[in-house]
């Protein structure tokens, strides 16, 4: 038979449990105890007062007695020590998975920025920073779309300067390559003196555009026009050809504007303003349509997918550009394409658009496609900084 208890032998026994459990609990784990209603409204609780109430049934089934005959405080009291062993089994059950979960950071090393500059080859391993991660890159580095020498720029440094400048790199698969090669976190000093060197906006000084072209990138600004603005006009508005632009639009002043020419075939190098394109040469006019290599490319993507800006249809445009021939200027300046010893393949063009590092950007085309309506385009149905300022080669 069961021992009627008095109040003070069983808060006497309640208290003396609730001290036991408690006492072998580890204090680092005791912050379980702080949020208290979580406790008492948790699925434990609910099970423990099921199994009380079960258990009283039993009894009174065994002994033929009436429940309610029983003092009330046992089945409290019965309640709250249970609620104890459950409380002590769920705390000791969450620190074991926290530890079998350790602090992620806590598992790898925290290097200064003065750590990370003495890993910028590939014999000491090369590592960069992006916010306050450090990355072990030697593995990735010569399969880098962009070359090795680009990468390179980063090395023993931030990679975060250059990723303002080449913003595409700014997206959830470019990070996630990133992620495979994390070894380590960045101390706060270091995080400080990585952040001041970003704070420069490279893009600062862009021209605005207009509201209703669909933007790509924002920086650098890469957008096309609606496809109903397209097929509205044979000749795109000005304000709606597309855009496509690998780094900031250089401020151009036309009054200082020249054109420097040298190269296979030229005896020595030749420096034109744009005044003289304007006045020494006669003008040629011609209408054509410009399209970037990787317009609709989110239509080839549904099939595969394909690295690259997600452009729609749009990034097409026609214009009527006029300007000066590029072969008078070539015979201006005296150029022979068979000179002996110096025969011309390419003619390659330099633009004012250039990186961090002054690395300007260009392209080239084949001697062999020069013809008279290749020119040197100065307008543009109304041109604007965003389209080559004052030159435009074509």
């Amino acid at each position: 038979p069961m021992k009627r208890l008095s109040k003070n032998t069983l808060f006497q026994t309640i208290n003396r449990t609730a001290t036991k459990r408690s006492s072998s609990i580890p204090i680092h784990k005791t912050r379980f105890y702080t949020s208290t209603s979580t406790v008492i409204t948790s699925p434990y609780n609910t099970q423990q007062r099921n199994f009380s109430s079960q258990s009283s049934s039993s009894y009174n089934e065994q002994t033929g007695k009436d429940k309610s005959k029983l003092n009330p405080v046992f089945f409290g009291a019965l309640g709250l020590i249970l609620s104890g062993f459950v409380l002590s089994y769920q705390n000791i059950t969450e620190c074991e998975q926290e530890e079998q979960q350790p602090n992620q950071k806590g598992d790898i090393p925290t290097y200064s920025r003065h750590d990370v500059a003495k890993h910028k080859t590939a014999e000491d391993r090369i590592w960069v920073v992006y916010k306050d991660k450090v990355y072990d890159i030697t593995d990735f580095v010569n399969a880098h779309p962009g070359g090795v020498e680009k990468i390179m720029l980063a090395a023993g440094s931030s990679i975060e300067p250059f990723w303002n400048m080449y913003q595409m790199h700014n997206k959830e698969e470019i990070r996630d390559i990133l992620k495979q090669f994390l070894i380590g976190y960045l101390d706060e000093e270091s995080q400080q003196y990585f952040s001041e060197l970003i704070k420069h906006d490279p893009y600062i000084n862009d021209p605005t555009r207009h509201p209703s072209l669909v933007i790509r990138s924002l920086k650098p600004m890469n957008a096309e026009p609606p496809l109903d603005s397209l097929a509205e006009t044979f000749i795109t508005p000005n304000e709606l050809f597309y855009v496509r632009n690998h780094l900031p639009v250089p401020k151009i002043e036309p009054q200082n504007y020249k054109l420097e020419i040298s190269g296979n075939g030229i005896s020595q190098p030749i420096t034109l303003t744009l005044e003289d394109l304007k006045t020494k040469f006669p003008r040629h006019s011609v209408i054509s349509t410009i399209q970037c290599a990787g317009n609709r490319r989110s239509d080839i993507s549904k099939i595969k997918p394909v690295k690259g800006l997600d452009w729609g249809a749009g990034a097409i445009s026609n214009a009527q550009w006029t300007g000066v021939r590029l072969l008078d200027v070539l015979n201006y300046v005296g150029w022979n394409p068979n000179a002996e010893g110096q025969k011309s393949e390419h003619i390659w063009f330099e633009g004012l658009d250039q990186d961090i590092t002054n690395k300007k950007y260009g392209g080239s085309i084949p001697v062999s496609v020069l013809s008279p309506d290749v020119i040197l385009a100065f307008v543009s149905s109304g041109i604007n900084a965003e389209y080559g300022g004052a030159l435009l080669h074509y």
